[in-house]
């Protein structure tokens, strides 16, 4: 039996082996072995093999080891994985200081785009260069803009978090850029806005007419233009029948059991709007006559089940003062029991609350039957766009829609100042048309 042999070599602090091993036709070959960052607390190694000499074999390892540790750092750093130290900065830093939106969403970046990449690595050796590079690879593979900036905000706040603490020495994360001064090598992945012409949404109406549980919620967004989060915490407290308003203080959101605790199911909760900020936004009468109608009917049939019909409540006061912004991230579940009734638009004829699900079925229903490629932002986005049809200004189409500055609203919907200009042109040619010719 041939012997395999095995060498321990040394490069750049760290211990690495090359060892000899016999393939089935005999063959003698090479390969290296030495240890990575361990990852949730397994010891865990690089491994390459097929060379044909000893020499291949060392020349490879310190190869590999060269773009492993792409640079020194101090022993008094703790040597920890990228994939460990995220997991600290969730559970330590995250749970605490965001929204449970947040969190999901920095959970699922994490996950997809950041731990394939980056999770074997040493913390400490992490490079501007290796960040730079995830974010422009993601870019030639078709992400959007919206995702790689989510992913370069995990990024800043985690390495953030990591240099505070200790982790690390240095911040890598401080000035990554999202490539756009070239073109993707594939198109992107996102879903554009979609705007649903009025014949379209006829015949939206018709398969959800007034009665089905999408109806509301959607004509709501459709001539509000409020997000989905903000259309489904709309409580009867927020409506203003005698001014025509809305007063949009809040938002809901779901927490799944596996964020709310080993104790608990998943469960709805309160938090503030996407920009912290209250506002108020006028109904069309069409809108008012409706809602007027839906509470009349949600008060008599309250009468008709009595006890059975469904109550919630919260154990904090919420907010429905459109001059109150707010400054704390805060959660505020909704209970079957508490302190705080909660009077819900959207419930069905028992009372039990109609939340953001029902939408899933009906874009199901939509996308097979009638529009393709319907979301429910398609009905914020078809709102702005027939706002600024009908000649409303930008400023008061971002008001309207909650952007915290116009810039948002002319970079989301860039399409606008597109129509706006053309617009203008024609009416500059209307007011300044005089025949020069005939009076010199």
């Amino acid at each position: 039996m041939k012997k395999n042999n095995t060498t321990t070599n040394k490069y750049l602090g760290v211990s690495f082996c090359v060892s000899s091993y016999y393939t089935r036709n005999g063959d003698e070959k090479f390969k290296f072995r030495f240890p990575i960052a361990p990852q949730n607390g397994k010891r865990l190694t690089c491994q390459r093999q097929g060379f044909e000499t000893e020499r291949e074999a060392v020349a490879a390892a310190k190869k590999e080891l060269d773009a492993y540790l792409t640079h020194r750092i101090s022993k008094k750093v703790k040597d920890i994985s990228v994939t460990d130290f995220l997991n600290i900065w969730l559970d330590d830093f995250c749970i605490n200081n965001v929204k449970q939106s947040t969190l999901d969403g920095y959970q699922k970046k994490i996950k997809n785009y950041i731990l394939p990449t980056l999770g074997r690595y040493y913390l400490k050796s992490i490079s501007d260069d290796q960040l730079n590079d995830l974010l422009s690879n993601l870019f030639d593979d078709g992400f959007s803009r919206n995702t790689l900036s989510c992913i370069r905000a995990s990024l800043s706040s985690s390495f953030r978090y990591a240099e505070r603490k200790g982790y690390s020495e240095h911040n890598p994360a401080i000035d990554l850029e999202i490539p756009k001064k070239r073109n993707a090598k594939n198109l992107t992945r996102k879903h554009e806005n979609v705007f649903i012409d009025e014949s379209t949404w006829l015949m939206i109406l018709k398969r959800f007419p007034r009665g089905s549980s999408a109806f509301l919620p959607m004509l709501i967004s459709y001539l509000t233009g409020l997000r989905k989060g903000e259309v489904f915490g709309l409580c009867w407290e927020d409506i203003d029948f005698e001014n025509k308003k809305i007063i949009v203080s809040h938002q809901i959101q779901w927490a799944p059991a596996s964020k709310a605790g080993a104790d608990r199911e998943g469960f709805w909760y309160f938090c503030p709007t996407k920009t912290m900020k209250s506002r108020v936004v006028t109904m069309p009468d069409c809108l008012v006559d409706i809602l007027k109608e839906e509470k009349e009917r949600q008060i008599a049939n309250k009468e008709i089940y009595g006890e059975e019909y469904y109550k919630y409540f919260t154990n904090q006061v919420v907010n429905h003062n459109p001059n109150c912004n707010s400054n704390d991230d805060f959660s505020n579940p909704i209970l079957p029991s508490g302190t705080f009734p909660v009077n819900f638009v959207l419930v069905r004829e028992d009372g039990s609350y109609t939340d953001s699900r029902v939408i899933n079925h009906a874009a199901r229903v939509i996308h097979k039957d009638i529009m393709p490629d319907f979301t429910f932002h398609s009905l914020r986005h078809t709102h702005c766009t027939n706002l600024q049809m009908h000649g409303y200004d930008l400023k008061y189409i971002a008001d309207r829609l909650g952007h915290s500055n116009i810039d948002i609203t002319m970079n989301v919907y860039s399409h606008l100042t597109e129509t706006t200009a053309t617009q203008n042109d024609n009416k500059l040619n209307d007011d300044f048309n005089t025949d020069y010719s005939k009076l010199c």
